[in-house]
């Protein structure tokens, strides 16, 4: 295995760098603006790594770098380690938004470049790097990176694949919508809850096993097929219900579940076809998002 060099420690890089090493490949060298986390996971898992400074970086020995920082910086770090790269080594970025492009100086310099974006979501590097296994791995770039991308999502247990490099920002919209933005819709769902009386531990834990539950039938099922409540079974006078306990809403939360209210619709519509309930429903909301001027 050759070895590799990650810079930027954080969630998704320490949870790489963790998640290599067990995988069999060396990571000698770990590049970081701030060394609390890397001294940790260095303690508890990478024993024999080099914790280096951006700042003082002189060297980059390893075969393979990962840029694992956020998209604002990936151009500014491949700037910096440009005179420490050459062309016996292979560079990845990890965005999910950005192409291979981003590294056009590191390829000047004959470098091999890739982008490698692990499709799951990392709150932790230490939990995190137990997720790689099932998880699709977007990899990018030229050639002999694609193929080495690809030879490294295999090894932790991922499945790669490759998309155009001028699809990856949709992509990742994509990603984000069915990842962020479902966890925020989670954190809304909450505070409804906590409106009708419910503490939002126990909201949380009340939740929890209904989304869940939502995921499974995803993984079984089309969307629309998947779909459930209310608006799946176009049932007006629960909508109404609904409406009447909005009062004391704040806008922004009625707004939300209205505007994904029709999109549920649409999702009727493709499975059953128009009928006279399903614009009934249509209308009504309409004339809700009027009144709550959405």
């Amino acid at each position: 295995m050759q070895d590799i060099c990650v810079i930027g420690i954080g969630k998704l890089g320490g949870a790489l760098a963790i998640a290599l090493t067990r995988a069999g490949w060396r990571v000698d060298q770990l590049v970081v603006r701030n060394d609390r986390l890397a001294k940790r996971i260095k303690r508890s898992a990478i024993l024999d790594s080099k914790i280096s400074s951006i700042e003082r970086l002189s060297k980059i020995s390893s075969r393979i770098v990962f840029i694992c920082v956020d998209d604002p910086e990936i151009a500014n770090v491949a700037a910096a380690i440009s005179p420490f790269v050459n062309s016996n080594q292979t560079v990845f970025h990890t965005s999910g938004s950005q192409s291979s492009s981003v590294l056009s100086q590191l390829s000047a310099r004959g470098a091999s470049a890739g982008s490698f974006h692990p499709l799951t979501s990392i709150s932790d590097p230490f939990t995190g790097a137990d997720q790689f296994p099932g998880t699709y791995i977007c990899v990018e770039g030229n050639s002999g990176a694609t193929k080495l991308g690809r030879k490294i999502a295999r090894s932790l247990g991922g499945v790669p694949f490759s998309i155009d490099a001028k699809g990856k920002a949709l992509y990742h919209a994509a990603a984000v919508t069915a990842a962020g933005h479902a966890t925020a819709l989670f954190a809304n769902a909450i505070k409804m809850m906590e409106f009708s009386g419910i503490k939002k531990r126990m909201a949380r834990e009340i939740l929890i096993p209904l989304l869940k539950s939502t995921v499974s039938n995803l993984e079984r099922q089309d969307p629309k097929d998947a779909l459930t409540g209310t608006f799946s079974r176009l049932d007006l006078q629960t909508f109404k219900r609904h409406l009447n306990a909005f009062d004391n809403l704040p806008p922004d939360l009625v707004h939300l579940y209205l505007e994904l209210g029709e999109r549920s619709l649409d999702l009727v519509q493709k499975r059953d076809g128009r009928s006279r309930a399903l614009d009934e429903l249509r209308e009504a909301v309409s004339i809700a998002k009027r009144k709550f001027r959405c």
